[in-house]
């Protein structure tokens, strides 16, 4: 059976945010084989995703669970201040690897968009990693243009 569901992770429980936070960290795991960049250690990983973002409004992750077991994630954002949102962004999403092309990623992609666009009518923004030419393609299937390249200086 299939559900798709929607969580707050700043409200939910305990064993259900260790649960979404271990399949965003195989996302973080999956990107740092493309990048052969450092991965920091689980325990790093799960107390920053723990505090609370200053810079975001509302949070919330967008699940498919298959046969009761979350498969795939992805979580989202709301910025801008209580007053004023200046947008929404996606930011990560991560599907285990043998529930891929399944639409699964689509669902709960479209889900997420459907969010954002309740609650603001300003753009809705995804980062991808140069390196994950599938992840390109995936979001411009959905509407999406890329806008530019970020570049980053290490200091």
């Amino acid at each position: 059976m299939i559900k798709y569901i929607e969580i707050n992770p700043k409200k939910c429980s305990e064993d259900i945010f260790e649960e979404g936070a271990k399949l965003l960290y195989k996302n973080k795991i999956y990107h740092s084989k493309l990048t052969n960049k450092k991965l920091v250690p689980f325990k790093k990983f799960l107390k920053t995703l723990k505090e609370k973002d200053t810079d975001t409004i509302n949070n919330k992750w967008f699940c498919v669970l298959v046969n009761g077991e979350l498969k795939g994630i992805l979580s989202a954002v709301l910025f801008g201040s209580n007053k004023k949102i200046n947008g929404g962004q996606i930011i990560e999403l991560y599907v285990e690897e043998e529930y891929r092309n399944k639409n699964y990623a689509t669902e709960i992609t479209k889900n997420a968009i459907k969010w954002i666009k309740t609650n603001t009518k300003k753009n809705i923004y995804v980062n991808i990693i140069w390196e994950n030419k599938n992840i390109l393609k995936f979001y411009q299937k959905l509407g999406f243009d890329p806008t530019g390249i970020y570049l980053k200086l290490k200091i």
